[in-house]
């Protein structure tokens, strides 16, 4: 029997396979694990599967249907003997595409220009400026953000990029240049985060990053939200030290969801968490709510590899 969990819609035709399969809405935690009892656990990314999980269910795998799998104890699921699998490169070139949505429309005004509109046809303003000739600092140079350095050499941008583990070969293959993390901060006119959360690189831009970064740079975050320290990241802001930001994933996504109302969202006691709330009110700030991977061929890749790994087990993209 397995267990999908964080169902959706667009899912709902894992019904009509011929899976043993029993669907839920609610992601997987360690508050409601108790009650399910399943051979398999599959999952999205606002499940958060840890040691308690897997001791709990005891699965022989976890599926997750996404490529970062943060939300997963490695550890402990290494430690148990239970496999896990991910979808490596579903999200590749989708993931790029929305980065560039991201840094367009801040980059041109977009959503400001839009809402001008509205009330009066009147471009005062509200110039922006263009990405040609502009310097990109790409951190990680996986699958993703090899599609990033494909784009921006398309809109004549010149890139450079920082990765601990340096495919050396992309250099020339893609046209930019390995500088150190410091180097890239300092010369960026944009950076780009592409590079999974780990323990060493969580909070990877912080009050020290942001005070080496130019003053007119911009930051485009479609990875994940604990890269960034969101109340270092509104205090940048504040103090003039950046000058714009484009968010597709912030900390505490789940409590963002949870809380629809503003009102309850301002009350919410978690210094990290009211900082998000003033970042999404803020003129300089754009944010999609993890939205970079929700394309319809996406989904279908998620849907048909997740189905492979289920049924095959593919040594390819077990992770653990």
């Amino acid at each position: 029997m397995i267990g999908w969990f964080d169902f959706q819609e667009w899912e709902k035709e894992i019904q009509d396979t011929n899976l043993n399969v029993e669907t839920h809405e609610e992601p997987l935690t360690s508050s409601n694990c108790r009650k399910y009892d399943y051979d398999y656990l599959c999952v999205f990314a606002s499940s958060e599967v840890d040691e308690k999980v897997l001791k709990e269910i005891r699965p022989k795998a976890v599926f997750t249907r996404s490529t970062g799998y943060d939300n997963i104890d490695l550890d402990a699921a290494e430690e148990l003997g239970i496999q896990v699998f991910n979808v490596p490169h579903y999200g590749s070139n989708t993931v790029a595409e929305h980065t560039f949505a991201l840094l367009l429309a801040v980059s041109k005004n977009i959503l400001q220009s839009a809402e001008r509109t509205h009330h009066v046809f009147d471009h005062k303003g509200l110039t922006g400026f263009e990405l040609k000739g502009k310097k990109l600092g790409v951190v990680g140079t996986g699958d993703i953000g090899q599609e990033v350095i494909k784009i921006a050499k398309g809109f004549g941008m010149d890139v450079i990029a920082y990765d601990p583990y340096k495919k050396e070969y992309l250099e020339e293959k893609l046209g930019f240049m390995y500088v150190s993390k410091n180097d890239l901060l300092e010369q960026s006119d944009i950076i780009s985060l592409h590079c999974p959360l780990t323990e060493e690189n969580h909070h990877l831009l912080d009050k020290e990053e942001f005070k080496t970064m130019k003053k007119s740079a911009v930051i485009i975050n479609t990875a994940r939200g604990g890269l960034i320290n969101s109340e270092a990241l509104l205090n940048a802001l504040k103090n003039e030290q950046i000058s714009a930001v484009g968010l597709d994933v912030m900390e505490m996504e789940d409590e963002l969801r949870k809380q629809q109302d503003y009102d309850e969202r301002s009350n919410f006691c978690c210094p990290e968490f009211k900082a998000n709330c003033k970042l999404i009110e803020r003129d300089d700030v754009l944010v999609t709510p993890h939205n970079g991977f929700n394309t319809k061929e996406a989904k279908e890749r998620i849907f048909k590899t997740t189905l492979r790994n289920i049924r095959n087990h593919p040594k390819e993209n077990r992770v653990v």
